[in-house]
């Protein structure tokens, strides 16, 4: 298996946003290897890399790069968890679709909480259109009847309705009306930056805060695995980078044969235990 750099963000420095000159060299000096971690078991190699706090978009593929150059490997899986936005443009299909499957699954498990079936509930995916839900949407197309695409772009959302219709066999409802779509949902996957009030919400975006509650909020899933390693969890990011390289294509079954399970769905550091659940 190829080695695998997974990379976080510092934790120790307020978030800022620039680049230059300046910037280049502070954050080139504050971007580290903080471990070296071997999994015998898999006979692969996990380089933990700790980058700043740049939120600048420049400055986030700068720093990557600069991450490629400490690892001194062009075989490395990159395994990026610092805003995911753009990490999910580094990430291989695999990644991107037990993201996916993380997303999905820990729906199910909140609703079923609240004695609700994800197959006869309303999901509304918030704005649809956007590139980071795309594998998210088709998921939730397996499992689910009652599915609303929710965004300003119509043509855009008609299409992949068609999409939908033709590779999955249920029809997602369409619509641009927020106020409307807020008010069937029991759970609404976003992307946008905002606060939805009493709602599940599961925000894509990881780094984004809202100032209003909402039921219950998600931004993060985490896996328990049957290897020898320091974490008591690992994230779904470099479970991907691992489980993609054995070959076996399909999630669920992945997730299976290796005895992996959903341990701990999350907000940040506030933790939902799926035991609990």
């Amino acid at each position: 298996m190829n080695n695998i750099i997974d990379i976080s963000l510092r934790e120790d420095s307020v978030p800022y946003d620039s680049f230059n000159g300046l910037s280049k060299i502070l954050d080139r000096f504050k971007t580290k290897i903080t471990e070296d971690i071997i999994i015998k078991e898999l006979g692969v190699k996990i380089l933990k890399v700790k980058v700043p706090s740049n939120l600048n978009k420049d400055a986030y593929y700068y720093n990557i790069t600069n991450t490629k150059r400490l690892a001194k490997g062009t075989e490395a899986v990159l395994s990026p968890k610092i805003i995911r936005a753009m990490d999910y443009f580094l990430m291989d299909d695999f990644q991107k679709r037990l993201f996916a499957f993380g997303v999905f699954k820990s729906i199910q498990l909140i609703l079923r909480n609240t004695n609700k079936s994800i197959k006869n509930s309303c999901i509304v995916v918030d704005d649809a259109n956007e590139r980071v839900v795309k594998e998210v949407i088709y998921e939730l197309a397996k499992n689910t009847k009652y599915l609303v695409l929710l965004s300003k772009d119509l043509k855009k959302s008609l299409r992949l309705r068609d999409y939908i219709i033709s590779n999955y066999g249920i029809s997602p409802e369409v619509t641009w009306d927020d106020d409307y779509a807020y008010k069937i949902a029991d759970f609404v996957v976003t992307t946008r930056e905002q606060s939805y009030e009493n709602k599940n919400i599961w925000y894509i975006n990881n780094l984004y805060v809202p100032d209003k509650p909402s039921h219950i909020i998600v931004n993060d899933i985490t896996f328990k695995v049957p290897w020898t390693m320091k974490e008591d969890e690992v994230s779904c990011e470099l479970l991907g980078a691992i489980l993609g390289q054995m070959g076996e294509k399909d999630i669920e079954r992945s997730l299976n044969y290796n005895g992996i399970i959903l341990d701990n769905i999350k907000f940040n550091h506030s933790i939902v235990s799926v035991d609990n659940i």
